[in-house]
């Protein structure tokens, strides 16, 4: 047996605990002393089955049982996916590499300028790559591999003139020019290992006002081009899309229609969505007080803003890949990975992204969709955005570049998904003996949420060592603010 010891912060309603349990037996039972939590390291002493874990400070849920010989899948560490740096190529490398991030989105941005000189050359017809390759290298660095959002359209090639033009489809001279710049993009970036392609991001919303009709033909265009430089430098790509901004059935199944009946490839199906959906808190410039559809229930005397929607529902995520994965089973040509490659608490301004309900959040969903392994993942963002008051989206804050309660979420997932090996999911449970309470529609309920995951790996240099890891967590939505107790 070997005793550890952690060091890193842990915080209320975040990941509560992850016991690293180095030891060879059937079953362990972890049993504290209370059920409230409160504390910054965590001492586990194994006695033969069962150990007691105390704490410094405070206190844990009641009985974790975890059956170690019950293996019940694997872990999914493709979750693990984050949208990365801007032109700015601003990132936090050395903090991304302890979190494991496997894939990073990243806008390739053909309509962006430097220095106030467009990247893309209408009369050369030529594009200056510095700033993407900039971002490329900041997260092979930290030993991620990038997604390219292949956007958004040069303004000479655009076909609107209204609006923000880049947000519309080449006009009918640019298209061979789109496609010419789609070819040459990827045949310079794919050996830089930029080899997974995303044709635009959410057509269906804001950043694409030249309707579903024309997406489609955009995405025709565009998987063309990128799979005719893979062939030439006979390398195998990833293509995909829409990155619709919700899991709209009407859009979607439209889209994979046009992709069956036109024998296109679709290596992976992406869709967004922000738990707080439909609505969101402030956002710059266009909603400085955010939108409110639902009001969230005054609790005491405490009052929550109105933009916290009280459906708020980790569970939605499981949902949605389950009813996509039944969606597909109408199309039988197309087996693509399934990519929600945009989500978090909410797509506005919201303080509880900065608190420990964000990596509580995160980690229920982790938990609830880790069975779907064909699923992937990336959390918006990897910093708060700069010089945005209200992007406070990130893992970590900007400029100070400091880990916010949800990037443990993220090291905690690495570190049960086993680091340079395979983890397999073992069953657990958790019992509560002294339950505390929750309002949910002006109803008190019992807290019966408690989530334990656990994990086991062969040592890669002892065969005879065993790893046991186990995550708890409590997410308990909706809620209207972090004084609740847990």
């Amino acid at each position: 047996m070997i005793l550890r010891k952690f060091n890193h912060p842990i915080f209320i309603a975040s990941v509560l605990i992850l016991a690293c349990l180095s030891i060879i037996l059937n079953s362990v039972t972890l049993v504290s002393r209370s059920s409230r939590l409160n504390y910054a390291e965590a001492h586990f002493n194994l006695v033969s089955k069962k150990s007691k874990i105390t704490s410094n400070g405070g206190t844990l849920p009641e009985v974790i049982k975890v059956n170690l010989s019950d293996v019940v899948g694997k872990i999914n560490s493709n979750l693990l996916g984050s949208d990365g740096p801007g032109p700015s190529g601003n990132y936090p490398i050395n903090l991304m590499k302890q979190i494991g991030i496997k894939w990073v989105r990243l806008d390739v941005g053909f309509e962006n300028s430097y220095n106030n000189i467009p990247d893309y050359n209408c009369a050369t017809s030529t594009w200056n790559s510095l700033q993407f390759d900039q971002s490329v290298n900041a997260v092979k660095s930290e030993g991620a591999r990038p997604l390219a959002i292949i956007d958004y359209t040069p303004t000479c090639l655009a076909s609107s003139t209204s609006g923000n033009p880049n947000y519309s489809v080449p006009n009918k001279n640019g298209w061979a020019k789109w496609d010419s710049l789609v070819y040459n993009f990827a045949i310079k970036e794919i050996p830089n290992g930029v080899k997974t392609f995303e044709v635009w991001n959410e057509p269906d919303g804001t950043f694409f006002t030249s309707g579903e009709s024309n997406y489609l033909l955009l995405y025709n265009n565009t998987v063309v081009a990128l799979e005719k430089a893979a062939d030439k430098l006979h390398q195998t790509i990833l293509v995909g899309g829409p990155a619709l901004s919700w899991w709209d059935p009407t859009w979607m199944q439209a889209f994979l229609k046009y992709v069956e009946d036109n024998n296109l490839p679709l290596n992976f199906l992406s869709w967004h969505w922000y738990a707080d959906d439909p609505d969101f808190g402030p956002f710059y410039p266009t909603e400085p007080n955010g939108l409110c559809l639902f009001k969230t229930p005054t609790v005491g005397q405490i009052k929550s803003p109105c933009y916290y929607n009280p459906s708020l529902s980790s569970v939605i995520y499981k949902t949605q890949v389950q009813y996509v994965s039944n969606m597909l089973k109408s199309y039988p040509r197309l087996h693509p990975i399934l990519w929600i490659d945009e989500f978090n608490v909410n797509a506005g301004y919201d303080i509880r992204m900065n608190q420990s309900y964000d990596a509580a959040f995160v980690s229920s969903v982790f938990s609830l969709v880790n069975n779907f392994l064909n699923l992937r993942m990336a959390i918006y963002n990897a910093t708060d955005t700069p010089n945005n008051p209200y992007g406070n989206w990130g893992l970590v804050t900007y400029p100070a570049e400091k880990p916010k309660p949800v990037y443990w979420a993220f090291y905690f997932w690495d570190l049960i998904s086993g680091i340079n090996s395979t983890a397999y999911r073992v069953n657990s449970s958790v019992s509560v003996q002294n339950p505390t309470y929750y309002l949910q529609n002006n109803t008190v309920k019992v807290m019966s949420n408690v989530e334990a995951i656990a994990s086991k790996s062969n040592n890669s240099t002892n065969s005879n060592l065993v790893t046991y890891n186990i995550e708890l967590s409590n997410f308990i939505p909706p809620r209207s603010t972090e004084k609740l107790p847990i």
